[in-house]
């Protein structure tokens, strides 16, 4: 035998995936098939064919969705993988023949698990929608009744001016039900507050998905109108601030829509164009509140916001706005993308108005800043006036090339130092992201 006159097998093996089994049971093979989230047991049969030398066929393969890594090399026929969570899979696997000759095209098997009912977006927004509701239901009756008694005691008051022993016990006893019963309120309004936060994207989320960036949230009243909402898919980051109509317990209410909403129209409508995820919402939110064309002139409820997606590969950063800009500082100018004229809310068949979709090339060092309106209208200074967009805009500029935390720093800074002793007119929420 002289080694140098053998020619190497270069034909590659032919490679089937040829049985599936789920949950130990013999499934049909049909790509794309959808499999409740109870069979997340599945066994894969594959064989790679090579009339040279078959025994020693070897095999790598790996599950997209569960890991990128292929496998090490092996010479097992089958693979079982357990307990998988739901979402969207490829199994993939390729051969080689004797000499190393590896398969140049993978055979795959797409399939999908679903999710429970209990775990989908729309039961968690269904069921923070009811805590809310019941929440501002009980806050209403709550103060309904504790007018009605203060009546009740004033009324008193007059009619029995001569038992001024007996009235001062009444009443004494009656503002003691009162601070007890605004206490309970407070405390519900304040319970209230942490399943808003619990909804806001976690700081470790915001760090891991916008790495240079600051978030300065500010709100008004214990609960806020305004919320910020970050968010991953196809590698693709979606960001925002929003500012909802009104205050307090009103506006958080209309918050949880607005999350709702957001989630709804990218993983569940899976749209990806800023634009278009604001015509989502801007249905969405006309749906929930059940808004008509006939109450078009006294229908106050909805939100302006600003929404982008950034692929940090490319650097595209498209962005929809409803009434709130886009500021891009670009080697100390400021340039600005205005949004629509129109809220998300104003949604009628008749007369939809779709929202604009811009497209900007960012460059390495620029700037992005998103915002709500409570930082440009708040009142102070000297003459108690408001701070105004075109201060904010020259404030902006003049802190866009320091470091992110920096920024923030200084944005709490002019923000606490302007206001000074007057007090907060509107939530507050600022994000800057470095590029």
């Amino acid at each position: 035998y002289q080694k140098k006159y053998d020619h190497k097998n270069l034909v590659e093996p032919k490679t089937h995936i040829t049985r599936l089994r789920i949950q130990f049971k013999d499934t049909l093979l049909k790509d794309n098939q959808v499999f409740s989230y109870d069979n997340n047991h599945l066994t894969f049969d594959y064989i790679g064919i090579s009339l040279v030398n078959p025994k020693k066929v070897k095999y790598k393969h790996r599950l997209v969705g569960l890991s990128e890594e292929w496998s090490p090399e092996m010479t097992e026929t089958h693979i079982t993988y357990s307990n998988l969570s739901h979402g969207d899979y490829i199994f993939q696997v390729i051969a080689c023949n004797d000499d190393g000759v590896w398969n140049q095209n993978f055979t795959e098997y797409s399939f999908t698990i679903t999710p429970p009912f209990w775990r989908t977006y729309w039961f968690y927004a269904v069921l923070i929608i009811f805590i809310f509701s019941m929440i501002y239901v009980y806050v209403t009756l709550k103060t309904k009744r504790l007018n009605k008694t203060k009546k009740m005691l004033e009324n008193k008051v007059k009619e029995r001016t001569l038992e001024l022993y007996e009235q001062h016990k009444e009443l004494e006893l009656a503002y003691s039900k009162i601070e007890e019963n605004n206490k309970n309120i407070t405390d519900s309004i304040k319970y209230a507050k942490r399943i808003q936060e619990a909804i806001l994207p976690a700081d470790r989320v915001v760090i891991k998905l916008l790495i240079n960036s600051f978030i300065f949230y500010q709100p008004k009243d214990i609960v806020s109108g305004d919320f910020y909402w970050v968010e991953e898919k196809d590698d693709v980051i979606y960001f925002s601030t929003v500012d909802c109509t009104g205050h307090g317990v009103p506006g958080a209410l209309m918050s949880i829509v607005g999350h709702a909403g957001l989630n709804q129209a990218i993983y569940g409508k899976n749209l990806s164009k800023p634009s278009e995820v604001l015509n989502s919402l801007n249905k969405h939110v006309n749906q929930t509140l059940h808004q008509k064309s006939i109450d078009r002139e006294i229908v106050r409820d909805g939100m302006d916001l600003v929404l982008c997606t950034l692929n940090p590969k490319t650097k595209e950063l498209n962005y929809a706005g409803a009434y709130n800009p886009l500021w891009i500082v670009r080697k100390g100018e400021l340039i600005e993308i205005k949004g629509d004229k129109q809220p998300v809310g104003n949604y009628f068949e008749e007369n939809v108005k779709s929202f604009t979709n811009h497209k900007i090339q960012l460059l390495e060092g620029d700037t992005i800043y998103i915002f709500t309106d409570g930082f440009a209208d708040q009142f102070g200074g000297d003459r108690g006036k408001k701070y105004k967009y075109s201060k904010f805009r020259e404030f902006i500029k003049g802190i866009a090339n320091l470091d992110m935390k920096k920024q923030e720093q200084l944005l709490k800074d002019e923000f606490f130092s302007w206001k000074g002793n007057l007090d907060q007119v509107d939530d507050v929420c600022v994000i800057g992201v470095k590029i």
